[in-house]
């Protein structure tokens, strides 16, 4: 029987010859002359060598913690503030395990409405072999996941004009590369495209000057943050990363918050078993800026569809 490698296997031995060799990149025939395998098993494993070297580009190989990179956002004047007549607002989509139905749902939707642009706000990606072991066995390859996560946004791009900002699944990679700008250089890279926008480490952005939208993994930070915005700054919020929904008007009777709401499929996720509370359910949807005017889709049998939809 022929023995079988793991990717980590091959992975470590195309980084020792890199490192013996000194050299960045290399090609084929160069690693063959101290390497251990051959390019029809790099081929079964990673698709083509050039594959192989994306994917070591991204991958840590060191066994050493990584710190995720320090963000801290205090002057919120100083964001990305879009000006856009209408958008739909969508996070949560966990490419590739995002919810086909639901896409379909908001593509519709700005057909309907005659909305051209779309801003995702966090955890757009999720590329779960790069960080968990708990769905490695279900998960795709790391290069399948890129390619369907590629393949999505080509997709909708067709549609609308799309701002991506980061949120904590996005910062993952360049914990996992050590540096943001790889990161943000390997994000820009893969998934090229004039009508797709990736905005700054931030993980917020103003829209209209009027609304704020955000995506924070740390729940300190989050409430901090929207009480900021909110109380001090006198602006509107939405904040992502629940996968719940939330939606009220300020003390103040001006402002609005709005929380959650998700386009991904909860049955592919390792924590979904995780009770956190009896009030802890995902909730599916999108947000709808239409004329300066914030509307939820939600899809849950109690709660209204906006009219005309």
């Amino acid at each position: 029987m022929a023995k079988r490698y793991t990717d980590r296997t091959l992975l470590e031995d195309l980084q020792r010859v890199k490192d013996l060799l000194k050299l960045d990149t290399l090609s084929y025939t160069e690693y063959k002359k101290y390497g251990k395998f051959s390019d029809k098993t790099f081929r079964k494993h990673f698709g083509s060598w050039s594959s192989t070297l994306m994917v070591i580009n991204c991958t840590v190989l060191k066994t050493r913690r990584i710190e995720p990179p320090a963000i801290v956002l205090r002057d919120f004047s100083k964001v990305d503030n879009l000006q856009l007549k209408d958008a739909l607002i969508g996070a949560d989509l966990h490419m590739p395990y995002h919810n086909t139905d639901m896409l379909n749902v908001l593509i519709n939707t700005g057909k309907k409405l005659h909305i051209k642009n779309l801003v995702l706000v966090g955890d757009t990606f999720d590329f779960k072999t790069l960080y968990t072991k708990a769905v490695n066995s279900k998960a795709p390859s790391w290069i399948v996941e890129q390619q369907i996560a590629k393949d999505v946004l080509m997709e909708m791009s067709k549609h609308f004009i799309i701002d991506i900002i980061p949120g904590n699944h996005e910062l993952r990679l360049p914990k996992l590369l050590q540096s943001i700008e790889d990161a943000e250089g390997f994000y820009k890279l893969l998934y090229a495209n004039p009508k797709i926008t990736f905005r700054d480490v931030h993980q917020h952005i103003a829209i209209n000057d009027w609304l704020h939208v955000s995506h924070c993994g740390n729940t300190k930070i989050k409430l901090a943050k929207a009480e900021r915005i909110v109380n001090v700054h006198r602006k509107s919020l939405l904040v992502f990363h629940s996968h719940r929904f939330a939606f009220c008007v300020a003390d103040s009777g001006i402002e609005v918050i709005g929380e959650g709401l998700h386009l991904t499929r909860p049955e592919l996720h390792e924590y979904t078993q995780v009770q956190l509370s009896d009030f802890s359910q995902w909730v599916e949807g999108f947000w709808i800026l239409k004329e300066n005017k914030i509307y939820p889709y939600v899809n849950h049998e109690h709660i209204g569809k906006p009219l005309g939809l």
